[in-house]
């Protein structure tokens, strides 16, 4: 959480978390799509995604999408594998401040404080456990994708659940926006 030192001298505030080009993301017809190219297509159509309140896989709109240069915000790219039930791996890259369902703590976190063993959930009920974390080289020139789904805010990303871009409880947002004192604008934006 922000303190008051830390945004004290903030013009403005921005807040992003992304996905690799092709990262593939799980359709409601069971298919996969490139995030870049969904992005690219501006497409709204429904993902699988998971209720949390009713703890079923569901599948969901895109009601929004991202693109955004990996330089800014000194982003981080990083590389996890997980080893789902099967004993097979998926890998997922993604920026280090993107968040991704962690089992054992029954939320999401950012992708840079996740560690070996944790539990993720996986489509189709299945859990995973991490077993390779990674920071990898990347083109400064790159850019990194997300996109915002419907009601459940969160979708399914080389079948691994992550939460969709920019979502964050408005009173976490008001609270660090009033303590940026000396920002020239208070804009509240919503991937």
């Amino acid at each position: 959480s922000a303190k008051e030192e830390d945004v004290e001298d903030a013009k403005m505030v921005m807040i992003d978390e992304c996905l690799e080009y092709n990262q593939k993301v799980l359709m409601a017809d069971g298919t996969y799509k490139k995030i870049g190219d969904l992005v690219k297509e501006k497409s709204n159509e429904k993902v699988m995604s998971y209720n949390h309140e009713i703890n079923i896989f569901e599948p969901k709109k895109i009601i929004n999408h991202s693109k955004t240069p990996i330089k800014q915000n000194n982003k981080k790219l990083m590389r996890i594998t997980i080893k789902d039930s099967n004993n097979q791996l998926k890998t997922i890259t993604c920026t280090d401040n993107h968040k991704i369902w962690i089992e054992e703590l029954q939320e999401y976190i950012e992708a840079k404080k996740i560690k070996l063993n944790y539990s993720m959930l996986m489509k189709n009920s299945n859990i995973g456990k991490v077993v390779n974390i990674e920071y990898i080289n990347f083109d400064e020139n790159m850019e990194v994708y997300d996109i915002e789904i419907e009601d459940n805010h969160n979708f399914i990303c080389e079948d691994i659940l992550v939460h969709n871009c920019h979502h964050i409880a408005s009173n976490t947002f008001v609270s660090t926006l009033n303590l940026c004192k000396n920002a020239y604008y208070r804009i509240g934006v919503s991937a």
